[in-house]
């Protein structure tokens, strides 16, 4: 009986923009954040701290989409960061350039990271890497 209760009537949703935790200096990647669900989602996480990258065909309908998510957040102090990224499903080529790109941005930000962590302490380690 309970099965049958619990498909007639949907519980709520367990995540929603209320109760999701901080994000930030977590990264996510949104296919289809463009528009319905991906949006929703994309405006949630932008909230709550994270760096988006909206992944999708068209670099116009993702810029209308970045737009769009900065204009509804309210409180831009906790908000996150938004980037496209060029991604075509029927075209492996940029799958791979998709990552390529990603793979190159994270080298930069953790050496950039590992510098600033340098300045701020005296680590024996790295003032014989140079870094």
């Amino acid at each position: 009986m309970s099965v049958i209760w619990s498909q007639m009537f949907l519980p709520g949703p367990t995540l929603t923009e209320q109760n999701l935790p901080n994000q930030k200096g977590k990264v996510f990647i949104v296919t289809g954040g463009v528009s319905g669900v991906g949006l929703e989602l994309a405006t949630f996480l932008f909230q709550a701290g994270g760096k988006l990258y909206i992944a999708g065909r068209s670099k116009d309908n993702a810029q209308q989409a970045i737009q769009l998510i900065k204009s509804s957040v309210h409180d831009t102090s906790s908000a996150g960061q938004l980037e496209y990224l060029p991604l075509d499903h029927s075209d492996l080529s940029t799958n791979q350039s998709l990552g390529q790109n990603l793979q190159k941005q994270r080298i930069e930000t953790r050496r950039s990271l590992e510098q600033r962590r340098c300045l701020f302490t005296s680590n024996r380690q790295c003032l014989e890497a140079g870094a």
